[in-house]
């Protein structure tokens, strides 16, 4: 045997206190208008890689308590079939639930050729913005997903309102 693990991806889960995504919460709502138009046009078609936090709680809920042996395997849970799950989808999410105005000119979204030419010679490092990952071996063992992404966003937009954008925490 060995140690199983459960991963969320590399960008990590969307729903209260999911702080990788605080950042972009924090450009919609008290950043630079301009610098988040320019964001938004470069990097639209990017996939986000995201999963719901509940999703990933409960993969580690459905692993602990599973008597399958899985030896050793690593289990992805992701909402990368979910075609929203990009930064132009989530963007709009998030700037609907944190009721941030739209931008005067619809982004223009950068050809994912050219973004992945930048990424390659800025960030070599950094997966591909077309990258997706699959957790079916999850849902193949047995697995059901408890959150979608479009709840994992209202949920994290609900946190962040209360949490950052009110009281003594306000950004």
């Amino acid at each position: 045997g060995g140690c199983n693990s459960v991963s969320p991806g590399p960008r990590g889960g969307v729903g209260p206190n999911g702080k990788n995504r605080l950042k972009l919460g924090a450009a919609l709502g008290t950043g630079n208008k301009f610098c988040s138009y320019l964001r938004s046009s470069l990097f639209a078609r990017r996939r986000m890689n995201l999963a719901c936090v509940r999703s990933v709680v409960n993969a580690l809920e459905f692993m602990i308590d599973s008597k399958t042996h899985f030896d050793g395997s690593t289990f992805i849970v992701s909402d990368d079939d979910e075609i929203r799950n990009n930064f132009g989808d989530v963007e709009r999410a998030l700037m609907r639930e944190l009721n941030v105005p739209g931008y005067a000119l619809p982004p223009v979204p950068v050809p994912l050729v050219v973004l992945s030419t930048l990424m390659r010679l800025l960030a070599p490092d950094k997966a591909p913005p077309t990258r997706t990952y699959d957790n079916t071996l999850l849902v193949n063992a047995g697995w059901h997903r408890q959150c979608r992404l479009e709840q994992g966003v209202k949920e994290f937009a609900q946190w962040y309102r209360s949490a950052c954008l009110q009281g003594p925490n306000k950004i």
